[in-house]
């Protein structure tokens, strides 16, 4: 299925945050970004317009796991865990770790050990959305109605490619086994392989 179009273009992504300076401290460094001030919200800006990353001020803390998460590169664990975040125990064993940044929220690091493997200046590696097994091809299908793009289906994924509304290069949907739950990842501007996650 090919729909090049698209209703909508991605424009920024927003996170929601109790302590905004501790949020945007630490995602500045997770992701490859500059912090900039946009009154009591933080910008965080990198080489293009494409890459900004708004920290929002909330007054509620997070009470229940997040529907949408980031997966960013990283060198080590120490790099992000020396800034605050924590390790969330996995029920299997994976490519990526699961972590919580200072302000709770769930968020999953790939790291980069060989030299072939590099940690890219700007990390943001996917975003994600969670989803019930079950409704994977369907929210696969619903982004790619509103974002536009090619559909691919892999052995355990499905994918969304040459989406112009994205920046990107693919969308990405499989089982993710850490959860017991599938997963839709995305991203507005890095590349994003299918993956089970």
């Amino acid at each position: 299925m090919t729909n090049p179009g698209g209703l909508a273009r991605f424009k920024d992504l927003c996170l929601d945050a109790v302590d905004v300076e501790a949020a945007a401290g630490f995602w500045s460094a997770a992701l490859g970004l500059e912090v900039r001030r946009s009154g009591e919200n933080v910008r965080l800006a990198g080489p293009s317009a494409g890459h900004t990353v708004w920290i929002n001020q909330v007054p509620e803390p997070k009470t229940v796991k997040n529907r949408v998460h980031l997966d960013v590169h990283a060198g080590s664990l120490a790099e992000l865990t020396d800034r605050g975040a924590r390790v969330v125990p996995a029920d299997a064993e994976l490519p990526w770790t699961v972590l919580t940044d200072p302000d709770g929220q769930e968020f999953c690091a790939f790291v980069r050990e060989s030299s072939i493997d590099k940690v890219p200046d700007y990390r943001l590696y996917e975003v994600v959305v969670d989803c019930a097994e079950s409704e994977t091809e369907s929210l696969v299908r619903w982004w790619a109605s509103v974002l536009g793009g090619e559909l691919e289906r892999g052995e355990d994924d499905w994918g969304l490619t040459r989406c112009r509304a994205c920046r990107s290069s693919t969308w990405s949907s499989g089982r993710c086994p850490s959860r017991r739950r599938s997963r839709t990842g995305c991203t507005g501007m890095s590349r994003w392989p299918t993956r089970n996650c």
